[in-house]
């Protein structure tokens, strides 16, 4: 099944490659939602305003998972790894290990008080992007390095194999040492400005505000 979150609207959900959708957002049917994220046991729906949202049904209903925490947050990005949920919360992060029943601020974390874009898990390592940073955890966001700065602002991150690639609005970056260093690519006929980026097969694919999909 294929998950897009809508805004105003809730969650949409695709059974046949995205060739047509049906509403899959019962108890989230107003949200504005901007970004989903799938563990072992559930879905969770960040939005803008109202916190986090999750389903352990496959999108047929959803309950709040803010844990008193969260209720009129915008959840920029979410990140999993082993029992441990972050999100990004207006520029605050946070951590819950009972799937959003109740909720910690990392108050030590260096990308606190940033505004963390997306995250990346690979294992125990982590990524996160902000603006011209890059943070790095190898223990699963429990300690993070200081912010690795870049030229250009990465907006996502992808890998093939154990090359990770992160997307900007100038070109690409690629590390081969799991995010410790980065190098540029400034791809011919690329045609700059760039909201999102995801690796398909063999495509690598920019999305653009406005604009579409290249």
């Amino acid at each position: 099944s294929l998950y897009a979150g809508c805004f105003g609207e809730g969650v949409f959900k695709s059974i046949n490659n995205g060739a047509t959708w049906t509403p899959a957002n019962v108890g989230i049917a107003t949200e504005a939602v901007v970004n989903l994220l799938k563990t072992p046991s559930y879905i969770f729906a960040g939005t803008v305003g109202n916190g986090l949202f999750k389903s352990n049904n496959n999108g047929a209903t959803w309950t709040d998972a803010n844990g008193g925490a969260l209720n009129s947050s915008y959840i920029k990005a979410m990140v999993y790894q082993d029992g441990r949920l972050m999100v990004e919360a207006d520029n605050l992060i946070f951590h819950s290990y009972d799937n959003g029943n109740t909720w910690d601020l990392d108050t030590e974390a260096p990308p606190q008080y940033y505004q963390i874009w997306s995250f990346y898990q690979k294992g125990d390592t982590i990524l996160a992007t902000s603006f011209f940073n890059v943070f790095r955890s190898v223990n699963g966001g429990i300690t993070w390095s200081e912010p690795t700065t870049l030229d250009h602002t990465i907006v996502n991150f992808d890998r093939v194999g154990n090359t990770l690639y992160g997307g900007t609005a100038q070109g690409l970056y690629t590390s081969t040492n799991w995010g410790e260093s980065w190098t540029f690519i400034n791809p011919s006929n690329f045609r700059e400005g760039a909201t999102s980026f995801i690796i398909g097969g063999n495509n690598f694919l920019i999305g653009r505000e406005e604009i579409g999909i290249t």
